[in-house]
């Protein structure tokens, strides 16, 4: 199931990808590959550097960090600035009891730096952000269990 929370999928939006997406395109998922693929076609394609930092994170070997680096050339990584560090903060004191995990900074500072930046999240991570009721904070809530994360655009 694609879910759009507050968002219309249309061409020349801005897409902010979740760690999630990326990580799957990495190793190998088709399925996040055709939804970036796509995204790039529907507008411009973005990300966070705490994005950048999770991937990195999650690298296993220096291949797989190696592979990983280049897909931040073809995606613009946003920095954290102070809009971003004063959203992603808001996000999570009004919203403690969904972003309560070890990854609740990270996640809220990303949420902030798409509202911040006027761009459609897109995640996978559709447990933490569907509780987000957030007025202009775009989400693209892809479900991981999906034959095909392409979302229909209009």
């Amino acid at each position: 199931m694609n879910r759009k929370c507050s968002t219309t999928v249309t061409p020349d939006s801005n897409y902010l990808i979740d760690s999630g997406i990326i990580m799957r395109h990495l190793r190998g998922d088709r399925r996040a590959s055709a939804l970036l693929r796509h995204l790039k076609r529907a507008g411009t394609v973005t990300t966070s550097v705490l994005v950048l930092f999770e991937v990195l994170r999650g690298c296993r070997t220096s291949g797989e960090e190696a592979a990983a680096r280049p897909v931040f050339n073809l995606i613009t990584t946003l920095d954290l600035d102070v809009a971003t560090a004063d959203m992603g903060a808001r996000i999570a004191r009004d919203h403690r009891a969904i972003l309560n995990s070890d990854r609740a900074t990270a996640d809220a500072l990303i949420a902030g730096t798409a509202y911040a930046h006027r761009a459609t999240l897109v995640t996978l991570n559709t447990r933490q952000f569907s509780g987000l009721r957030i007025p202009g904070l775009n989400l693209l809530l892809i479900d991981q269990q999906a034959t095909d994360w392409v979302p229909v655009i209009p």
